[in-house]
């Protein structure tokens, strides 16, 4: 007769009772490719689009601390490692959430198309290289252009718009990405006196470093950036 092996015994429990699926959680873009689009990756952010169609169900996956802003409206179902499951209220465009890192898998429970982005944070406590000490946050010098949407100690995200002819005072970013989300032409003139002529498409993620600019709105469409400023 063969021994009972007592380490598989407590194998087959433990899988039992955290769920085969907490184990196999994978990155959201490995385990759902055609739900998650990678936008911009570099060493401290990742952001990501997410498309998720009425009555479809994503894969289990894990996120880091994230920043999630809605594109369109839908309802969800949230379930987790162990079964719970969560729903949520309608959610509305252009709403922002910050959630600390999960496992989790989302199923889009109402009629709606849905559509978000995610910024994922990489790597906690990363001291940025330029420690800017000035007068200039946006907020204050340029608080008709930018609106804080939302902050805590990782990061800030504002709302940037800018109408055809207006200009911004000079003011200072931190490095962060900027996601646009209605394009034009703008006039950009950094520290120095230099000046840049810029096109934004709407949709493009660039990854800014800190810098002091003012700007102006060269062509005839409002401009509407969503910024993510990183604070470690």
């Amino acid at each position: 007769m063969k021994h009972f092996n007592f380490r598989i015994a407590l194998l087959i429990s433990f899988l039992s009772l955290t769920g085969i699926s907490t184990l196999l959680a994978q990155d959201a873009v490995t385990s759902n490719p055609d739900l998650f689009r990678a936008l911009f990756d570099n060493e401290r952010i990742r952001v990501l689009d997410q498309r998720l169609k009425p009555g479809r169900k994503e894969n289990m996956h894990t996120h880091p601390p994230y920043v999630k802003y809605t594109l369109s409206s839908y309802r969800g179902t949230v379930t987790y490692p162990n079964g719970s499951t969560t729903s949520m209220r309608r959610i509305n465009p252009a709403q922002i959430m910050w959630f600390d890192g999960e496992t989790h898998a989302q199923k889009n429970s109402g009629k709606t198309d849905m559509h978000a982005l995610i910024f994922e944070l990489k790597g906690p406590h990363v001291v940025q290289a330029e420690k800017h000490e000035g007068n200039d946050d946006p907020l204050v010098v340029a608080g008709k252009t930018h609106k804080l949407l939302l902050e805590n100690d990782r990061v800030r995200v504002l709302e940037f718009r800018l109408h055809p002819k207006e200009e911004t005072s000079s003011h200072h970013h931190r490095d962060g990405v900027f996601y646009i989300l209605s394009g034009g032409d703008i006039t950009e003139t950094v520290a120095g006196g230099k000046t840049n002529q810029v096109t934004l498409t709407k949709g493009d993620t660039k990854w800014v470093d800190a810098k002091s600019h003012k700007v102006k709105n060269a062509g005839t469409t409002e401009v509407r950036m969503l910024i993510v400023e990183l604070k470690d």
